[in-house]
């Protein structure tokens, strides 16, 4: 519970902090100054569980059925996320919400410094934070479902997005029970990295 609540203080607390200090007009600042937040407190908390990750990341993972249906269920989750989210919210209902990655796209970054930054950082970073640390100590203290949902909480609060909340929080389920059923970081981490792949290939333009 005391790295949970940790979390809880470096992800709400920062992006109050940030949000506050560089505004709304510059998302991407407060989207990096709060990423670079959850790195260095996953460093640490990786430093002092590593006994713990080290068997999470001994398993391979992906022959277990549950990783083939984990990376099934991104087809159908991208899906509602363009034509619920993107075609529904934004086009029908006019929510303007704008994506920290168009700014930087437009500001001259790259795509293979994009989807370092976009892909493959959170792939790694908030896999271990969410599921290898969060997700997986909390199931000592409560059920697995609901550890899953906790941590599916905390990943929703990182990204800071009102309108797609209720898809980022699947999202984490749906990443969580993966992660539970093989015992493996590496097919959420798969499952992670081709989602914001898709997201900032496709949708994001």
């Amino acid at each position: 519970m005391p790295l949970f609540w940790t979390y809880v203080a470096v992800v709400v607390g920062t992006a109050l902090f940030s949000f506050f200090v560089f505004g709304e007009r510059q998302l991407e600042l407060v989207l990096i100054f709060q990423t670079l937040a959850v790195f260095v407190t996953t460093c640490v908390f990786a430093k002092i569980h590593w006994s713990s990750l080290m068997v999470q990341f001994r398993r391979f993972g992906f022959l277990k059925k549950e990783a083939v249906l984990g990376l099934m269920a991104l087809v159908p989750l991208l899906a509602v996320n363009y034509y619920i989210y993107h075609s529904w919210l934004v086009d029908g209902w006019g929510v303007k919400e704008t994506l920290p990655i168009l700014r930087l796209r437009d500001s001259g970054l790259g795509e293979p410094a994009l989807i370092l930054l976009f892909c493959v950082f959170p792939a790694v970073t908030e896999e271990i934070a969410f599921r290898g640390l969060v997700q997986h100590w909390l199931q000592i203290a409560v059920s697995p479902f609901y550890a899953t949902a906790l941590a599916s909480l905390l990943f929703t609060a990182l990204h800071f997005s009102v309108f797609s909340a209720p898809y980022i929080f699947v999202l984490g389920m749906v990443l969580g029970w993966v992660k539970r059923e093989t015992n493996s970081l590496y097919p959420s981490m798969a499952m992670h990295f081709l989602h914001n792949l898709v997201v900032i290939d496709f949708f994001s333009h």
